[in-house]
């Protein structure tokens, strides 16, 4: 056989294959459109390859999507993921940049089930993730993104799946500048960490991915710095005990707080050494729990300490109550 002849044959059984494969496309498209009640199935059909001009084979045509393709996407995530009817209003007034609503049918389904397996999530947890982090339905870099944290962070499963019920978006964030990989790096660097003291700082708080280095950690480290007088292995042992003081806003949250303290006991070297030992006394709030607190001890003319402070932040509703009254107690069986 020439061999022209046999590059013609060769193409045409191509042909017939890829023919079949579209056509099995079809077919598993419409099934699933059958499934939540769309009836006019032909409208869910993918196009192919080569008409999709700007338009993942996945993500869908964004404005141009067709109506029933997200209705189908409403309906699913209705039924299966529980969003509320503001959810999906919300959701249909950025269809324009493309959202879970906008994705080729049976996409979102895929991504849902992957999620669950990958993470072990039952059907309620994987709910809160979808209805807290919608756009993560219409990422389709997740399993990229799961693989690089469990390498970066020694993850194994159950760690993985910690961070993502706390903190979905971390599975939206790129890859890119001030994102996952240089922030990471650039924390490690700066707090002289090891890998695993790296690892268990963001599980503890997995939100210390969202700061920003440049406009939040960086400032607020150099302000905890300089105002504690910490060296740099201080510092890093403070914030690896408290890592959500990066996140703190420094002029609103962390100065006045510090300022609290050091007004109270009427020492400012004292209060500052307590706040060292004890990073979590900055975490509390002033107007609702720090302030009140004070109010109470100074009418009970109870005598403030940093161990009275320590109580006065760290107790619960409860147990304050119950030392507040034994503190007055003791007093006045002094006084009498």
């Amino acid at each position: 056989m020439p061999q022209n002849c046999v590059a013609i044959f060769c193409a045409g059984i191509i042909a017939c294959v890829l023919a079949q494969a579209q056509s099995f496309n079809h077919v598993a498209v419409r099934d699933r459109a059958g499934r939540y009640g769309c009836r006019h199935s032909h409208a869910f059909w993918l196009p192919s390859r080569s008409t999709r001009i700007r338009c993942s084979s996945r993500t869908g045509w964004g404005s141009r999507t067709d109506d029933a393709v997200i209705e189908y996407n409403k309906k699913y995530c209705r039924e299966e993921l529980g969003f509320t009817e503001k959810m999906l209003d919300d959701l249909s007034s950025h269809t324009n940049r493309g959202t879970c609503l906008t994705q080729e049918i049976g996409v979102v389904e895929g991504r849902v089930n992957f999620l669950k397996k990958r993470l072990d999530l039952k059907r309620s947890e994987m709910q809160k993730i979808a209805q807290r982090q919608p756009t993560l339905l219409a990422r389709d870099n997740v399993a990229q993104k799961m693989d690089y944290l469990e390498e970066r962070l020694l993850l194994d499963k159950s760690p993985l799946r910690k961070i993502v019920l706390r903190c979905p978006s971390v599975l939206t964030m790129s890859m890119g500048n001030n994102n996952i990989g240089p922030k990471l790096n650039w924390l490690q660097h700066r707090l002289a960490l090891d890998d695993l003291a790296l690892s268990k700082m963001i599980q503890r708080k997995p939100q210390t991915l969202s700061f920003n280095v440049d406009t939040n950690i960086e400032p607020t480290l150099n302000w905890i710095q300089q105002r504690l007088d910490l060296d740099d292995a201080a510092l890093s042992k403070m914030i690896q005990r408290l890592p959500s003081l990066l996140g703190y806003n420094v002029e609103t949250n962390i100065e006045p707080t510090l300022n609290f303290y050091i007004q109270a006991l009427g020492n400012e070297k004292e209060a500052l050494a307590l706040v060292i030992h004890y990073p979590s006394l900055i975490s509390y709030s002033l107007t609702k729990r720090l302030e009140p607190r004070l109010r109470e001890v100074q009418d009970a003319g109870i005598d403030i300490d940093t161990a009275c402070l320590t109580r006065l932040a760290k107790y619960t509703h409860e147990r304050w109550h119950v030392s507040l009254a034994s503190q007055m107690n003791k007093m006045n069986k002094v006084e009498n």
